[in-house]
């Protein structure tokens, strides 16, 4: 049985765009700004480790099926507000039970019998003894339903913690399922990494550079009297040792002075061999 989540309302992004402009003294300059520039003007902010404004947006869930088991792992969370379906006043209510998706065939029968098991007897103890005995025999992995309120600063870290492959497997199922219930632009944002980018965008840079300097690599023959390898000046080198140039000043790795004093040919060297 898998959770089931619906965003029963939101305050979108606007808040925090907003909030984050009064910050510089100009919050009506947010209007002028569409939702894709709310979104990247925000993603500055994170990449900038500024996201005290994230919390004026504010998203209310209405979660389905999550067992007990997992409700203790999310009330464990700050700045959430759970309204929970009593066991108390609910007792009769609690009739279901969450499968994991991971467990084996073998185990699965055994674990539904026992479940059924303890809630025949929850059933028995609460007409003998009432709700507040009968609740005691709950197993952790009966369900209930609730309704969440949480911000986007915390949804990011909820959601940061609990995609680990280290966390609970049905915890990893409801934060994805909770971020899928959002609009795409607050999804964007609720899975924003700076640091992954920057992981991206160094991995581009690699595969770049492995790309120009195979090239440069093909351009170049061995002296045996001397036992080095040197480069061949040909017009196709010189290309490719220019777009490695441009390359590394265009992305603040290399400036072209820094360039020029490295060991190797400019044009001008190219142009006196000729």
């Amino acid at each position: 049985m898998s959770a089931y989540v619906e965003l029963m309302t939101s305050t979108g992004i606007y808040p925090s765009a907003r909030g984050a402009k009064m910050c510089y003294g100009d919050p009506a300059a947010v209007n002028a700004m569409g939702v894709g520039e709310q979104v990247d003007f925000l993603k500055r902010l994170i990449k900038l480790e500024h996201e005290s404004v994230l919390e004026h947006t504010v998203f209310v869930f209405e979660l389905h099926n999550v067992s007990r088991a997992c409700l203790q792992e999310l009330a464990r969370h700050r700045h959430i507000s759970l309204s929970v379906k009593s066991t108390r006043w609910a007792m009769k209510k609690h009739t279901k039970f969450h499968v994991p998706s991971s467990m084996n065939e073998n185990v699965k029968k055994t674990y539904c019998d026992y479940m059924e098991h303890n809630l025949n007897i929850a059933d028995i103890v609460r007409s003998d003894c009432g709700n507040d005995i009968a609740k005691y025999y709950l197993p952790e992995g009966i369900v209930t339903e609730l309704v969440l309120t949480v911000n986007l600063r915390e949804l990011r870290h909820m959601y940061k913690v609990r995609t680990s492959n280290k966390a609970l497997l049905e915890f990893q199922e409801l934060m994805h399922s909770i971020v899928s219930a959002l609009p795409v632009q607050e999804q964007e944002l609720v899975k924003y990494n700076p640091q992954q980018e920057r992981l991206d965008l160094l991995e581009h840079h690699i595969r770049f550079l492995q790309e120009r300097l195979l090239n440069i690599y093909k351009q170049m023959e061995y002296d045996s009297h001397t036992d080095r390898w040197s480069l061949i000046p040909t017009e196709k080198c010189l290309h490719v040792c220019n777009g490695i140039a441009d390359y590394l000043e265009k992305n603040g790795v290399l400036t072209s002075a820094e360039f020029d004093d490295q060991d190797g040919f400019d044009e001008h060297d190219y142009s006196n061999q000729k």
